[in-house]
């Protein structure tokens, strides 16, 4: 089971012991920049640390080569999947969910394939320095990366990636390869200015989190809109005063802060960066009176210091009982679904985020996935291309569901998502009702709103600091935007 629950590798990250909990993306901020090759290179730290890592824990594995000698059924010589048979790849990834049920199958993509898989596992950060001293270096040490969507435009900008369409040009496997399939815009993520450059094996989404019993035992309806998340955070308010509350979300001033309320005005219909690169903070009016809300909800309805709160914060108060509404990223059900650690197992709700004014969900879109290395040898390139089709494939998410180490449900597949297998999986799991909220999350996860551009740590934290700010005073929606405004003006020179 992916999510929160389950990352529990642990690093250490300016001298304290921390988990991979707080490395992943959503606990990251940028604390420096680097230019190598002329590359602008944003060192990730987890949010709760403050250090590049003083250690980090490293993991190889290598896939076991098939003895054909011993196969039954020998693969015949025409068959396109052991056209690169005995050929070598390095895979470099992070150590996330989906890389532990991924090791327990690695085995099927050398058998199939007779192509052997030497695979690096690595916490974000080291992942990140490793791929892109690698690529800007032009040694070649990996033949295929790890993809975080939003360094797509880096990698991209500097020549880096293979493009898909290039790889596609060397044939495709008719049971592996089927780009229609994945859930979403999942896609879309991985794609930049029209080119697209690595295809996905994970995504998170937005998730409304919400408490079932709370809202039964008050007749309250659950809610479908951001106005009936203001109508139940207000009757909240009246009913228990400071005993529970209404609304929580992430306040800290970090950028990774940014995908939520960025992803709450998405309800909105609005984006911070138009088609030509320009923000809209001033130039969007949608875009006051969504800030107007998410205010409203942190300052008003959540718990007192909503400028400092972080995922771990907000996280933590859902899953002790004193929070009726949550808005998060779509991994944090296995923990509220932990009788060692939360009081709400069985009275948790979990859908989409709600619809905004403007017909839209709002948004937490995060995806991960894998790209072939521009100056790996044309062998290499092929034989990698296979590993993405086989790791990306149908087939394989299925095989994930049924893993004995920590299952997973967050798969990118259409097609599994709305699978027998997936509910056979879930009923199993006594995840229902998480892994059906997860599941309609998941397709309806879309990245429009994000600044793709190489600068968007930068321009996040800018506009996160804003928000904060006034979440900790009495500032406006429209000085929050005024000020954000001038900032990424500045930033995007």
């Amino acid at each position: 089971m992916t999510g929160k629950a389950d990352q529990s590798k642990s690093a250490a990250v300016g001298g304290l012991d921390q988990t991979l909990e707080e490395n992943v993306f959503k606990r990251s901020r940028l604390v420096t920049l680097v230019f190598i090759g002329g590359l602008a290179i944003s060192l990730m730290v987890a949010a709760c640390g403050g250090a590049t890592p003083a250690s980090v824990a490293t993991e190889a594995v290598q896939a076991t080569e098939p003895e054909a000698e011993q196969a039954t059924e020998p693969p015949q010589e025409t068959d396109a999947r052991r056209a690169y048979a005995g050929t070598e790849i390095r895979v470099i990834v992070d150590d996330v969910a989906p890389t532990t049920t991924m090791k327990q199958i690695i085995d099927d993509f050398t058998e199939e394939t007779g192509i052997v898989v030497n695979l690096e596992v690595y916490d974000e950060t080291t992942a990140r320095e490793k791929i892109v001293l690698d690529l800007t270096s032009h040694t070649a040490a990996y033949d295929v990366v790890n993809l975080q969507w939003w360094f797509v435009p880096e990698y991209a900008n500097g020549g880096f990636l293979v493009p898909i369409e290039e790889l596609e040009a060397m044939g495709t496997d008719p049971v592996w390869y089927n780009p229609s399939d994945f859930a979403g815009s999942i896609v879309e993520g991985f794609r930049y200015e029209e080119t697209l450059y690595g295809l996905p094996f994970w995504i998170i989404g937005g998730m409304y989190y919400y408490r079932t019993d709370i809202l039964a035992e008050n007749g309250w309806d659950t809610p479908a809109t951001i106005q009936d998340v203001l109508a139940i955070a207000e009757s909240t308010k009246q009913t228990y005063g400071e005993d529970m509350y209404g609304w929580i979300g992430r306040g800290n001033r970090d950028f990774d802060a940014f995908g939520s309320f960025a992803g709450f005005a998405a309800g909105y219909g609005v984006k911070l960066l138009d088609d030509g690169g320009n923000p809209t903070l001033l130039t969007e009016p949608a875009w006051e009176q969504a800030m107007t809300d998410w205010i409203a909800l942190m300052r008003g309805y959540g718990p007192p210091g909503a400028g400092n709160l972080t995922w771990y914060d907000s996280y933590q108060l859902f899953e002790q009982g004193k929070i009726v509404q949550f808005f998060e990223t779509s991994d944090y059900g296995p923990a509220f679904e932990n009788p060692d650690e939360s009081v709400v197992v069985g009275n948790a709700g979990y859908l989409p985020a709600p619809v905004g004014p403007a017909g839209e969900h709002a948004q937490w879109f995060y995806a991960e996935g894998l790209g072939v290395n521009r100056d790996s040898t044309p062998e290499k390139q092929a034989a990698a291309w296979l590993f993405l089709q086989w790791r990306t494939s149908a087939e394989t998410f299925a095989k994930e569901l049924r893993v004995d180490d920590s299952p997973r449900f967050d798969v990118p597949s259409t097609s599994v998502l709305n699978s027998e297998d997936y509910q056979i999986a879930a009923e199993e799991a006594g995840m229902v009702a998480y892994a059906e909220g997860l599941r309609d999350t998941l397709l309806v996860a879309d990245p429009w709103y994000w600044p793709f551009v190489p600068e968007f740590a930068q321009v996040a934290e800018a506009f996160a600091s804003e928000v904060s700010g006034a979440l900790s005073g009495d500032a406006t929606a429209a000085q929050v935007l005024e000020r954000a405004q001038v900032k990424i003006e500045d930033i995007l020179k």
